[in-house]
């Protein structure tokens, strides 16, 4: 008497649980079905090793920088002035601080301006009043076809003053209430659209273009 045989093969899932029987004889599920079976249990073990090592994989939150809390921007740049304090433009003065472009190098007693616009950056403090800005100067002339030269004065991009700076003098401007702002930012400007260099004038071999000579600055409370 013959016995049917039945072969069983464990497909290669990653989940013991799932397993498929092939069956040669007339035992069980037809053929075709077996393989349909065989290939959804297949998926579905698939899918099971995909979610355990989904699950066991840490979740890594991109990090995130706190806000900067640094000051950004012209303020970064402007050194602390305390009004009433007057800046000397010799060596040893500290007027280096507040020079933020269209300055020479600092002399014994003083420093050129070169080109057509030289800026100070000062961080002032809020104020809510006036102020007045003195400023001891002189400016390259070569008398009598050069005897001063224009210079346009700017706080924070506001006109102030028109100076006609010759000889060394102190010249004076106000400053309106209300020009510095909450941040306290003092920017100011001489504009020198006459600039021009010694060479030029044939007084010296100094290529340099001059606007003015500062000895010093200060800025003051109106009244």
């Amino acid at each position: 008497m013959s016995t049917n045989s039945t072969a069983r093969t464990h497909l290669p899932v990653t989940d013991n649980s799932f397993r498929c029987v092939r069956h040669s004889s007339g035992e069980g599920p037809p053929y075709w079905i077996s393989i349909a079976l065989a290939t959804v249990l297949l998926a579905l073990g698939t899918g099971c090793e995909k979610s355990a090592a989904s699950a066991s994989s840490p979740t890594v939150s991109p990090s995130v920088s706190p806000a900067s809390t640094a000051v950004t921007g012209p303020l970064a740049a402007a050194a602390a002035y305390k009004i009433g304090e007057t800046i000397q433009f010799g060596i040893g003065g500290g007027s280096e601080r507040f020079r933020s472009g269209g300055w020479s190098d600092t002399e014994k007693d003083f420093t050129w301006s070169i080109g057509p616009s030289a800026k100070l950056l000062l961080s002032a403090g809020r104020n809510e009043g006036p102020l007045d800005l003195r400023v001891r100067m002189l400016s390259l002339i070569k008398p009598p076809e050069l005897v001063d030269q224009p210079v346009e004065v700017l706080a924070n991009d506001q006109k102030i003053a028109d100076w006609r700076v010759g000889v060394t003098g102190d010249f004076a401007a106000t400053i309106p209430a209300g020009t510095i702002k909450e941040d306290g930012l003092l920017k100011i400007e001489f504009k020198t659209p006459k600039a021009i260099s010694p060479k030029a004038l044939g007084l010296s071999e100094d290529p340099r273009v001059l606007g003015v000579r500062v000895s010093e600055i200060v800025i003051t409370k109106n009244g």
